[in-house]
Formats: C-alpha cells, sequence, structure tokens
C-alpha cells in the first residue's frame, strides 16, 4: 500500500495527470462546440403527389437544428417483409420484366432489384433537387446526393403506385414502383404486385420501408418508416417515428391511408378494355 501511495505522490505522475486533465479540458469545449453546430434533420411525412395514373410517395427532410448545412447527403432505404420480397416482386425473365409490352414506366430500364432477394438494405432513394454525383448505367447520372441548407429542407422520392390490368393472366394489382439512385423514371429499385380485391389468397402481408440518412455535418435525425399491411381484402399504410422526448425515445405508428383511397383518383393502367371484373 505504501508503495502505491509514494508511486501517486511522484511529481512524474503528478505532471502525467496534470497534462492529460489539461488536455482533455481543452478539448471538451471544441468537441462540445464542434457538436452543437452540427445539423439535426427530420423526415416527415408529405401530402402524396398527384397524377394520371400514379401517386408519388415523398418525404420532406428538414434541417431542424445546428449553425452547419448538411452536405453530401444521402437517403437510404431498407425494405423488408413478413413474407420474402421475392413473393411481390414483377417476375424477370433472362433480366428483363415481364410487364411489357403493356407497362412502359421505366422506358424499358428494368429494375434493380434482383427477383430472388428476401430484401433490399441499404440502397439511395432519389432527390427532387440532386447534387452532382457522377454517372452509373448508360451513363445516367446518379440523383441520389444532394445538400440541405440551414433552415431548409430537401424532398426524397420513395416510390410511385399505380393500378394495373394485366389481361394476359387476368388479374388486376397495385404496382408499386420503388425509386433508385438514378431518378424516378428508369431503373427503379424494385416493382411489388399486391393483389387487388380477393383474387388470391396471399396472407400476412407486411412491406416495411424504412428511411435512414447520413451526412456531412451530420448530428441526427429521427427514423421513419412506411409500412403497407394487410387487412381485409384491402391494404393499410401506416406510419411509424421514433423520436427522443426528455431522453427517452418515442416510437409512434398511426394509421394513413388504404391503399383503396390513396388511388381511388387515379386512372387503371394496362389493357383495362378487355378485363372482365
Amino acid at each position: 500500500m505504501n508503495s502505491i501511495i509514494d508511486w501517486l505522490r511522484n511529481p512524474t505522475f503528478s505532471a502525467l495527470v496534470g497534462a492529460i486533465a489539461g488536455a482533455v479540458l481543452s478539448f471538451l469545449p471544441h468537441y462540445l462546440w464542434e457538436r452543437m453546430k452540427k445539423a439535426k434533420l427530420e423526415v416527415m411525412e408529405k401530402p402524396p403527389e398527384s397524377f394520371l395514373f400514379s401517386k408519388r410517395i415523398v418525404f420532406r427532410v428538414r434541417h431542424v437544428g445546428g449553425s452547419l448545412p448538411a452536405t453530401n447527403a444521402i437517403c437510404y432505404l431498407d425494405v423488408s417483409a413478413k413474407r420474402p420480397l421475392r413473393e411481390f416482386l414483377v417476375p424477370k425473365e433472362g433480366g428483363s420484366c415481364t410487364l411489357p409490352p403493356t407497362c412502359k414506366l421505366c422506358s424499358g430500364k428494368y429494375y434493380l432489384t434482383s427477383p430472388l432477394e428476401e430484401k433490399i438494405d441499404s440502397e439511395p432513394l432519389p432527390w427532387s433537387i440532386p447534387i452532382p454525383a457522377g454517372f452509373g448505367l448508360q451513363k445516367l447520372p446518379y440523383c441520389h446526393v444532394t445538400n440541405i441548407p440551414v433552415g431548409g429542407e430537401g424532398k426524397t422520392n420513395l416510390f410511385n403506385i399505380y393500378k394495373y390490368v394485366d389481361t394476359s393472366r387476368n388479374e388486376k394489382f397495385y404496382l408499386i414502383k420503388v425509386h433508385s439512385e438514378y431518378g424516378i423514371i428508369e431503373h427503379p429499385r424494385a416493382c411489388i404486385k399486391l393483389p387487388i380485391n380477393n383474387e388470391t389468397h396471399i396472407s400476412n402481408v407486411k412491406i416495411s420501408f424504412k428511411l435512414r440518412l447520413a451526412a456531412e455535418n451530420l448530428k441526427g435525425f429521427n427514423p421513419l418508416s412506411l409500412e403497407i399491411e394487410k387487412e381485409g381484402n384491402g391494404y393499410v399504410i401506416y406510419v411509424c417515428t421514433i423520436k427522443k422526448i426528455l431522453g427517452k425515445q418515442v416510437s409512434k405508428r398511426k394509421r394513413w391511408k388504404t391503399l383503396e383511397e390513396l388511388t381511388k383518383e387515379i386512372d387503371w393502367i394496362g389493357r383495362v378494355k378487355n378485363f372482365s371484373s
């Protein structure tokens, strides 16, 4: 015990402790100040954008804190389902989508996800106003990076939803065109089919779309996800958020719309005239 006390009283040890304490005390205020300046972002739901044949689901990403802009911001998407996701993807043959020639929504540049995938992990979504980020397939420009200024906001595009009639298979379904880093037309991330009415007896349907953010100067963001769940013969959309209130994470899941309510004003695509329902 005496040897430990003598060692603690050693001038060299005291000097070392003083140096470490001084470094910590000088660094800590700088660290806290730099952290305070970093951006805090909030993902918020937004009314769907309406078109003749579709509704587009978009989310606002607002700068709500900090004195620095969020630069090179990317919104990543995870898609998962209770059943393997491949059960809901539009089939492919030889790498080509099986919906054409009646469907021309991607201009012949088919969706990127393998039709055998069980889920989608960490894939970027397009921004409405991107910054230059290079080029990809067929020299198409990337649209998945943006800057969000102090007090400003960006808008990320999740998917468009259509009502589709396929007379060759005698079926009607919702077609969900999930967007990718190439924008809202070519090379979507995935095309998902959800049968309309009770034409098939698919049960246990729940598909989750989870958004998360990454950016330079980013301090934090609130996770947000959208869930589509089968209830009866239809589908309901839920919006799920997680926020910190008094230091505790509070989860909230609210019913938003049914797919029938969302799409009731849009026209069908496909060969409608020959379809008898």
